[in-house]
């Protein structure tokens, strides 16, 4: 009997001792990621990469804003990767993807030690095209002779800054 492609979802969902990954055979560099789900659309056969969101926002929870909020362009860029991983480990991977978001509501009055949940489904068509250019930018990065300058729109490099003028004192 021919295995599953799912038989591996826990593996998968695991990204500190498992995860998804596949050698980029140009760069020699693990493309690496710990997903969230996989489903199996049983008429296309295909697998649809599943992130689950938590969020507590008074704001309506529809597509086109959450999908263009500043906030959340890492998720996008998340959920790329994921499909880009897959397809590199030999899988047919649905070009939409879904976030499952759960909002708790805010309620104005009073808290009385109870939350309600809303649970809507944003699709999201996954764009993987970025991606061998960034693995090529990245290899060439790691093989600079020197560290690169900080960019200023970077929060990580802001962060690591903020870091280091804290430890200083």
């Amino acid at each position: 009997m021919e295995s599953c492609p799912l038989d591996d979802i826990d593996h998968w969902r695991n990204s500190l001792k498992g995860g998804i990954s596949y050698e980029d055979p140009e760069t020699n560099l693990v493309i690496h990621g710990g997903i969230d789900d996989v489903w199996f659309n049983v008429n296309t056969e295909e697998l649809v990469v599943a992130d689950y969101k938590a969020q507590s926002s008074s704001a309506p929870l529809e597509v086109k804003p959450y999908l263009d909020s500043p906030y959340h362009q890492g998720y996008k860029r998340q959920m790329d990767i994921y499909v880009h991983i897959l397809r590199k480990m030999g899988f047919k991977v649905a070009d939409t993807t879904y976030f499952m978001v759960c909002n708790g509501e805010k309620t104005p009055d009073r808290f009385d030690a109870k939350m309600e949940f809303t649970i809507k489904l944003i699709p999201y068509e996954s764009d993987t095209s970025w991606i061998n250019l960034k693995i090529r930018e990245m290899k060439e990065t790691l093989e600079l002779k020197a560290v690169p300058d900080v960019n200023p729109y970077c929060e990580n490099c802001a962060y690591i800054q903020q870091g280091n003028e804290l430890s200083k004192n």
